[in-house]
């Protein structure tokens, strides 16, 4: 489910700047993908701590963008900026998102094993 949204944005994004002019303007200090990739993962686990927790103190402290920001030493432009320009290319950005879909993967499988095994415990 969440992949074929994700590959929906992504075509929503290529259909609508295909006649962009400024199409493969390469921002400056554009963020890598390897780096783009952990920046995402941890978005994405922020957004679930948020709708898991009833509060606005996860938006406003530490565990929102604030941490991204400090984590990755980026800021709100430039980090727009490189979303804009892998959203504008959409191998790069297919290749993004799939990592990023594999590692939650990844970690939703760990997290299940554990919940077995403390089931089967009790």
């Amino acid at each position: 489910m969440k992949t074929k949204l994700v590959f929906q944005i992504l075509l929503l994004a290529l259909s609508v700047t295909a006649c962009s002019p400024d199409l493969f303007n390469r921002p400056e200090n554009l963020i890598p993908v390897d780096e783009m990739v952990r920046i995402q993962i941890d978005l994405s686990l922020i957004e679930v701590m948020q709708k898991g927790y009833r509060g606005d103190i996860i938006a406003d402290s530490i565990m929102g963008l604030p941490y991204i920001f400090s984590k990755y030493q980026i800021d709100s432009l430039l980090l727009a900026q490189s979303e804009t320009y892998y959203a504008k290319n959409p191998k790069l950005g297919l290749r993004i998102y799939g990592r990023v879909q594999l590692a939650l993967d990844k970690k939703i499988d760990s997290l299940n094993r554990v919940i077995q095994k403390i089931e089967k415990e009790k």
